[in-house]
């Protein structure tokens, strides 16, 4: 998928869509310090590369008396950061059908080697990671079968949720189908996702396949950003 493309059309579907998302892949607020961390696989071309996409709570923080929490992402390939984002967001944002990320009051991102930055939304530091992260849309369902998924302290019973998400701008046309598992049972009620993307730009067509599998968790997060409090 040529970086170009994929920026070009999605920052424009992002200006354009209205739609409300059904289902995110991040909902639950878990005690601070939590964090849990997937095996992520991206096969695009014929090719798969695999990463490491950490989600943490870093720590609270107080604002017009309102209790927030410092979120963190970090994708990293081998002990190479790739991507570092940290979010400041209301706890009154999290629960069953919210989407936290999607109600930061302060993002930064480093991207690689770059320097730290700050934006006003998820959406505006990176496009295309937010949007995959809003989940799918008004059609999402939860299936009758549950998927178990194997953590440290055993088996859990996910439920399984599937759904799209599309925009079309005329030259511009996205799909990505999700299909989710979620369970109360994980940090951040995420225990796996799948979402296969693919995005048209004035009829060239380009496709990816995203896979995030449950790899460990634990309860003694730190910030890779503690200057940003």
């Amino acid at each position: 998928m040529r970086i170009r493309i994929v920026a070009a059309a999605v920052i424009s579907l992002f200006i354009a869509s209205t739609s409300v998302r059904a289902e995110p892949l991040i909902q639950l607020l878990p005690a601070d310090g939590e964090w849990v961390a997937f095996q992520t696989s991206v096969e695009e071309n014929g090719k798969s590369v695999s990463n490491i996409w950490t989600i943490k709570s870093v720590s609270k923080k107080e604002v017009a008396g309102v209790p927030c929490r410092w979120i963190e992402m970090q994708l990293k390939r081998e002990e190479k950061s790739l991507m570092l984002i940290k979010c400041l967001i209301p706890e009154s944002e999290f629960g069953k059908g919210k989407h936290p990320l999607g109600k930061a009051k302060q993002v930064f991102i480093k991207q690689g080697d770059r320097e730290l930055a700050e934006f006003p939304s998820l959406a505006a530091a990176s496009p295309l990671v937010a949007l995959v992260l809003q989940g799918p849309g008004t059609d999402a369902k939860k299936l009758d079968e549950k998927e178990a998924v194997e953590m440290q302290a055993g088996k859990i019973e996910c439920d399984i949720i599937s759904g799209k998400s599309e925009g079309d701008l005329g030259f511009v046309k996205t799909t990505l189908t999700h299909r989710l598992l979620l369970t109360d049972k994980t940090a951040f009620g995420l225990a796996g996702a799948t979402v296969e993307i693919s995005i048209t730009v004035n009829g060239k067509t380009d496709k990816a396949k995203l896979k995030n599998s449950l790899h460990e968790s634990g309860k003694d997060a730190k910030s890779a950003l503690p200057d940003v409090q």
